[in-house]
């Protein structure tokens, strides 16, 4: 088993070397910067996430400017990223971070895993990748890969952890990983110009299939709801609730928003009964949502309103809509109504 880590390092570093990604936060040792990249790379395409990144380092360029900040800036800078709950955590490390180790990231896992948002793999991958700890990182790339290399269905966290134990541990967790998005995928891998092909037991006992074991994959619910673009037309103000902070969508700003199957004569109805002031009723249309397990169907309506009273602690009528963090959905639904305002 040790020959056969010790060449599977040697491919992998010698791949990596050659073959690696030109990615902005791989030309940084900032452990702040690398931190960032690892949260964003979270459920996002690696594409997507360099825009948002650069944006994000540009407003918060430090720990110190991300913890003096609101949540409500921190998210409106997120907004589009989904995933929301991790730019929480985000902000609430960065505070845990300034006020236990004066801004500076600790540089252990043991010490990493303490700070919120920060589970076994987040954790690994700062500490090998911003301080060179021989640690591993264990994502779901890293899984497939070597439950390839080793044919198996255990836990391959052992694995990791040995070939992690190298002189530069950042570049073989990396090459892993980049191997698992780029080769190593789920379907119909590129094994004949994989670096590890000489080392994988399945690739030599042509039982890729078999690896890793299929997961049951959770079924797509569908969630019908209502939203109310509602204007003061004198004014021009758009009313905006405060979403819970627990939850789809934590934090954000969102035009009048329910959830529940209804025939369109009901909504209007149960709309009616929730604004009784509104004039003007009327949907615009239906918009669908993909979340990850949910399909969200929205049927839209607008309407108009004299007048700008709040009704609850939650609710603000406003002039810039943009200046608020709001989801895609939010914005998908205001795009619908527009033309019709």
């Amino acid at each position: 088993m040790k020959s056969k880590n010790t060449a599977t390092q040697k491919a992998l570093y010698t791949w990596y070397q050659k073959n690696k990604r030109d990615l902005p936060w791989r030309k940084t040792h900032d452990p702040y910067a690398i931190w960032i990249s690892e949260i964003m790379l979270q459920q996002t395409r690696v594409d997507t996430v360099i825009d948002y990144w650069h944006r994000f380092l540009s407003t918060f360029p430090t720990v110190f400017d991300l913890a003096n900040a609101s949540e409500e800036g921190v998210l409106q800078i997120w907004q589009g990223l989904g995933y929301y709950r991790r730019a929480k955590l985000l902000h609430k490390a960065s505070k845990q971070i300034v006020k236990t180790y004066n801004g500076k990231l600790p540089s252990t896992k043991q010490e990493l895993i303490k700070l919120s948002g920060f589970g076994e793999y987040t954790s690994g991958a700062v500490a090998s990748i911003a301080f060179g700890q021989k640690v591993p990182c264990v994502d779901g790339n890293v899984i497939r890969v070597l439950s390839r290399v080793y044919a198996t269905h255990k836990d391959v966290t052992p694995f990791a952890n040995d070939l992690a134990n190298h002189s530069d541990p950042s570049s073989i967790n990396q090459a892993i990983m980049e191997i698992g998005a780029l080769i190593c995928v789920p379907k119909n891998p590129k094994c004949l110009i994989c670096p590890l092909r000489n080392t994988c037991e399945a690739y030599q006992t042509q039982n890729i299939s078999l690896f890793p074991a299929p997961r049951k994959k959770a079924k797509v619910k569908n969630i019908y709801a209502c939203a109310l673009v509602l204007q003061n037309p004198k004014t021009k103000k758009y009313l905006l609730c405060k979403r819970p902070d627990q939850g789809r969508w934590a934090g954000m700003w969102e035009f009048p928003y329910f959830e529940g199957k209804k025939t369109k004569n009901q909504t209007k109805e149960f709309l009616q009964s929730e604004f009784p002031k509104v004039q003007k009723l009327q949907k615009t249309g239906t918009i669908s949502h993909q979340l990850t397990h949910q399909n969200i169907v929205v049927d839209v309506f607008v309407g108009y309103q004299a007048t700008s009273k709040a009704r609850t602690p939650v609710e603000q009528w406003v002039v810039d809509l943009y200046s608020y963090p709001t989801s895609v959905l939010t914005k998908k639904i205001l795009g619908a109504s527009l033309p019709h305002l």
